[in-house]
């Protein structure tokens, strides 16, 4: 049963790098293992009975991550891979857009991560605004999700812009885009503040 929580817990890391992308620590996925073992519709007796008609461990989640697309069997999915020895064509026959499902994932795999780390990632913002805890958790209430509040903090931090600033922007309902206009956001430099905020999330104990 162990050997097969694991399994489970690497699903998500396993996908990504069956889109090229690349690997994120598996210690970010352990604690979510209930909710995508059922997002999977995988359980255990499923796993090892496909283990022992001799497919992969790797080849089991992938095809599973397509049936939840293809509306298939993940049987049938493998069956196919098989007999083609391709994943990019078994996607595809079974009407699987994987750039689609390669965006999905990574959306799943933040969300994820926020929520099992929710407490923890506010403190890390509170700490990197110089706000107190309690107003970043006000503003995660009122008026935007974890995702906008860690791309408003490098807005807010990369062109010295009050963090409040960025979250009224929001508030009355400019994109992205056009608040980085707004507020002269250098872009490159936001990415890479956001790239070094996600570091610290994804190394969270």
């Amino acid at each position: 049963m162990k050997k097969y929580f694991l399994y489970i817990a690497c699903a998500t890391i396993t996908l990504l790098s069956f889109l090229t992308l690349p690997l994120v620590k598996a210690s970010i996925y352990e604690s979510p293992v209930n909710s995508e073992e059922e997002h999977l519709q995988l359980n255990h007796e499923d796993f090892q009975r496909l283990e022992k008609q001799g497919y992969t461990v790797h080849e089991i989640i992938k095809a599973a991550h397509i049936s939840m697309y293809a509306n298939k069997s993940i049987e049938s999915i493998l069956r196919y891979y098989k007999k083609h020895q391709s994943w990019h064509e078994t996607a595809k026959h079974f009407g699987v857009d994987l750039e689609k499902l390669k965006t999905d994932q990574m959306r799943r795999t933040k969300q994820l991560l926020y929520k099992e780390n929710k407490e923890k990632i506010i403190y890390i913002l509170a700490n990197y605004t110089n706000r107190k805890p309690e107003e970043i958790s006000r503003y995660l209430k009122q008026d935007a999700d974890l995702h906008f509040l860690i791309v408003a903090a490098a807005i807010s931090k990369t062109t010295e812009t009050d963090l409040s600033r960025i979250i009224q922007l929001k508030k009355e309902e400019k994109s992205l885009d056009e608040i980085m206009n707004t507020v002269h956001a250098n872009r490159k430099m936001v990415f890479k503040e956001v790239k070094l905020l996600h570091e610290k999330i994804k190394h969270l104990k």
